[in-house]
């Protein structure tokens, strides 16, 4: 059953309706980004473009399901190659069983690499760090760097190092006949450039790419080699959502598009049909992306205006935002899952997991990996289940012993991921041991939260990465203080756009808090650059509020 078309918005209906060409469709929050691609295939079809022909590329499985489910396609199309909405690591996939013939070497029955077998063996030898090296592969293979140049480009010893064991990893899976998701697409380039008549089977009349913002350079060359015939192309993107730089992502590309695809032309979907005016007029003042900021607005109702809290340290921070004003609005007649609290890396998650725990509220982590999931954590945990511990000890104490003991400050020196960083999260761990009174009750108290860690429903926890895309009736943004959010070792560029990711979440309430020094990106926003702290400062009135005791305002 077909389902019925949406009734789109001026803006909207001048994207689905564009002729042929290349467009940058540039696009804010909550201005419908999915329905207009739909609506797009839907009226290419309806215009009498074979099916076979489209290829709609995303980011997610679970979104090109979507999408495919919302644009009516019950079945692939085309017997050559696929086609519709799909990523285009599933596409290179489809690529190199069809064409294994024009692959330089014979590849394996399953081309994908399933079995890491081969990357154990190479990061023992070369006494690496599995995930640095995974990183260091996959961004050398994401700039088409081969082992080779990357051995002569090596500047020192541990450099060189590195790309030696590239070097000897590639040629373990040559062997084996595999690829993983980063060479799938290298080689499916280099035979599209390489093979006329392997691309001239590859061609589609017309691409449509989700996430623009998010493609990175290899990407881009692909889509640019698929449409060489045709040249249609559909990007819908935000440039001010580009948060992906440690997957070697470009939204610059997309921010010059025309630089990549001379002649393109340019869409702006500005009408943000999520939020309230005092929230989108938030977003239209921070936007770093000022070419599609400045043009936000809605027709929704007015709401609260956002608000801004400081505090001493991150306790205090954690303790208003759930006892304050979370346990304020649920006697007020919000449910748990109304709420979101967001925090740029997963330690600062960490805090809020033990508060909502021990008020007993639920709560449901966005991210694969909550606090209590992270590996290092888990190796912590694992030695208190050993016989013979001396649970009477000091918790704050035995925590550091078992740390040191497994030297995991060593082992985790050189990752700087501010996501998810490794020390931080173990230094969480100390803090939150210091606050029991031995090992035996810290012991019960993080296995009876680590369970409750993974509950479906209640509360959202989540990073700001693991929240882009979905929104919230009411968002708390918390730990906006400098060194966090921007993040001390992050991109400043970067972090200004995963801040504007964060505040672009909610629908109708935002609650900006943070302790000690406050961010850059919300001083101008502040009465002072230190308002008193525990009180609430409004977007509007700069003021300070009192009519609630607690410390977050109205």
């Amino acid at each position: 059953m077909t389902k019925a078309k949406p009734k789109l918005n001026p803006e909207q209906q001048a994207a689905v309706n564009f002729g042929s060409g290349v467009l940058a469709l540039y696009a804010g929050p909550g201005s419908g980004k999915t329905t207009v691609l739909v609506e797009r295939y839907r009226k290419l079809v309806a215009d009498g473009v074979d099916p076979s022909q489209i290829l709609a590329v995303t980011f997610t499985t679970a979104a090109a399901r979507e999408m495919a489910k919302r644009a009516g396609i019950t079945k692939e199309s085309g017997e050559v190659r696929p086609s519709g909405f799909r990523t285009l690591h599933s596409l290179a996939l489809a690529f190199a069983q069809r064409e294994r013939d024009a692959f330089p070497f014979k590849l394996a029955p399953f081309p994908l690499q399933t079995d890491f077998g081969n990357v154990f063996t190479v990061v023992n030898q070369f006494h690496l760090n599995y995930r640095e090296f995974q990183q260091y592969v996959s961004a050398k293979k994401r700039l088409r760097i081969t082992p080779q140049r990357a051995i002569g480009l090596a500047a020192n010893q541990a450099e060189l190092k590195m790309a030696r064991a590239y070097d000897m990893l590639q040629a373990l899976n040559r062997g084996d006949g595999v690829l993983d998701y980063d060479d799938l697409l290298w080689q499916m380039s280099s035979i599209l450039e390489e093979k006329l008549d392997v691309r001239e089977r590859w061609q589609f009349r017309d691409i449509l790419v989700d996430e623009s913002q998010d493609c990175n350079f290899l990407q881009w060359s692909i889509i640019r080699l698929l449409t060489r015939k045709h040249n249609n192309i559909f990007a819908v993107g935000d440039i001010n959502q580009g948060v992906y730089l440690f997957q070697n992502a470009r939204p610059d590309l997309f921010q010059n598009f025309e630089l990549m695809f001379p002649g393109a032309e340019k869409l702006y979907m500005a009408k943000n049909h999520r939020s309230t005016p005092q929230i989108v007029k938030f977003c239209r003042e921070i936007g770093p992306f000022r070419e599609l900021a400045e043009k936000f607005y809605t027709g929704n109702p007015h709401g609260p205006e956002v608000r801004f809290t400081g505090f001493r340290n991150r306790w205090e921070e954690a303790q208003a935002v759930i006892d304050d004003k979370l346990c304020d609005l649920l006697s007020y007649g919000f449910a748990p899952e109304d709420f979101a609290i967001l925090t740029r890396t997963n330690r600062g998650l960490a805090l809020y997991q033990n508060l909502l725990y021990g008020k007993g509220i639920k709560y449901r982590l966005l991210n694969k990996k909550g606090f209590w999931e992270q590996p290092e954590i888990k190796k912590v945990m694992a030695q208190l289940v050993l016989p013979n511990l001396h649970l009477q000890l000091n918790a704050e104490l035995a925590i550091k012993s078992i740390i040191h003991n497994l030297r995991l400050e060593e082992k985790y020196a050189t990752q700087t991921d501010p996501d998810s960083n490794p020390l931080e999260n173990l230094r969480e761990l100390i803090v939150i041991a210091s606050r029991c009174e031995s090992l035996a009750a810290f012991r019960d108290y993080a296995f009876r939260a680590a369970k409750a860690s993974r509950g479906k429903k209640g509360v959202a926890l989540s990073t700001i990465h693991g929240a882009k895309g979905l929104e919230f009736p009411v968002v708390f943004l918390v730990d906006v203080s400098e060194g966090m959010l921007p993040h001390k070792s992050g991109d400043p560029t970067e972090e200004h756009r995963i801040f504007f990711v964060g505040c672009s979440r909610p629908e109708s309430q935002l609650y900006i808090s943070y302790s000690g020094v406050p961010s850059r990106f919300i001083v101008p926003f502040l009465k002072m650059a230190s308002p008193l702290l525990g009180e609430s400062v409004s977007t509007t009135t700069m003021s300070t509020t009192t009519s609630l005791p607690n410390g977050f305002g109205n």
